[in-house]
């Protein structure tokens, strides 16, 4: 299937991406989520609750490209825990109430290894209210190692509105994308032998230099000063100390601080690779892909090299793939471009086997 002859479609908790396949970016970015209205939000917690409203967005997106959606075929992802009966839900939607010719259904977490060019990888997604740790091997997800904790971007986003007593939603999202940074010691050091520390140093080191994480000089600067200061879209000043930088986002790494029971993104991503045969643990440790908007914080990468090597120095760390919040929309136009045999269902597969016809 050549490029521009098929559509891409990514149904997100915070944003909907759609446009044609062969493009690298989406043609139209679109906000699915309600701050005011939980009842009016069509995906919660990385599934779909209201469909009537998601399928309603998504002929918005047809009207607003000006697509006839029976004219193309059709990718859409899906989120890797969706069940059967969902999936089945989507494809009767796709092809009943759009008529697309062809539709494909992919798991959200697959698409990234696409962007990268990997067939094996540790996909991170942190989404707007679900993080997901993925392991894939050879294509195939290793289903023991799937972690999946009720945490993501929209909780720093509402830590900013408490903290600072921010009623715009939106005003608050800015600022985390702009302010918020990650940084600190792991926790778990005190329980860690002198020497084994030495060499965590050693190594978190020598990584710095690696990766070039060297903060530039203006950065050092702000740094100094005691106050950060920010204005925001709608031309208010904002005035952060460093700790107040650096607390929203906290909860990713310790959200028992917060009140919330659960893992925190370093636990999430070792014990997702431990849980996996111990022959693939190397291959996964070097090949980390990190997904969503909230992986591009400050000090990300490094807070997540600095808690791992707390778990055990001698784990070789990388990460692979830029523009994380592109990764898996831009991993299904790649998809979509390829003429893979079987790899699309037809409308008439459909009228005669039902959504079932997925599952065969």
């Amino acid at each position: 299937m050549e490029s521009k002859t098929s559509l891409v479609l990514k149904s997100g908790g915070y944003t909907l991406q759609f446009g044609f396949s062969g493009e690298p970016h989406p043609s139209i970015t679109e906000s699915t989520y309600n701050k005011k209205d939980d009842r009016s939000i069509p995906i919660l917690k990385g599934m779909v609750q209201n469909w009537e409203i998601m399928e309603e967005k998504w002929k918005s997106l047809y009207e607003k490209s000006s697509i006839e959606s029976s004219d193309f075929p059709l990718l859409s992802t899906h989120p890797t825990q969706m069940g059967r009966k969902e999936i089945e839900k989507m494809v009767q939607i796709f092809f009943e109430s759009f008529s697309v010719p062809q539709l494909a259904i992919e798991d959200e977490n697959l698409l990234p290894l696409y962007s990268v060019g990997k067939h094996s990888a540790l996909v991170v997604n942190i989404g707007t209210e679900i993080t997901h740790c993925v392991p894939i091997v050879d294509g195939f997800v290793l289903d023991q190692g799937v972690i999946r904790q009720e945490i993501g971007g929209l909780h720093v986003t509402k830590n900013f509105q408490n903290i600072f007593s921010i009623e715009n939603f939106d005003i608050a999202e800015e600022l985390k994308i702009a302010i918020a940074e990650i940084r600190g010691q792991p926790q778990s050091r005190s329980t860690i032998k002198k020497n084994e520390k030495k060499e965590i140093e050693k190594k978190e080191k020598e990584e710095e230099e690696k990766e070039k994480e060297v903060e530039s000089k203006e950065e050092k600067e702000i740094k100094k000063e005691e106050k950060i200061n920010y204005k925001t879209s709608d031309k208010k000043d904002w005035e952060f100390t460093q700790q107040q930088q650096e607390t929203p986002a906290e909860i990713l790494f310790n959200p028992v601080q917060f009140q919330r029971q659960t893992k925190g993104l370093h636990e999430m991503i070792y014990d997702s690779i431990e849980n996996c045969p111990i022959s693939l643990h190397n291959n996964l440790f070097e090949n980390i892909v990190l997904v969503g908007s909230t992986t591009q914080l400050k000090g990300m990468k490094k807070r997540i090299r600095s808690e791992i090597a707390a778990f055990d120095p001698e784990i070789n760390l990388k990460f692979i793939g830029d523009n994380p919040s592109n990764l898996v929309w831009s991993g299904g136009s790649i998809l979509a471009s390829l003429n893979i045999p079987h790899f699309w269902v037809d409308k008439h597969e459909y009228n005669e086997q039902g959504p079932k016809v997925f599952f065969k």
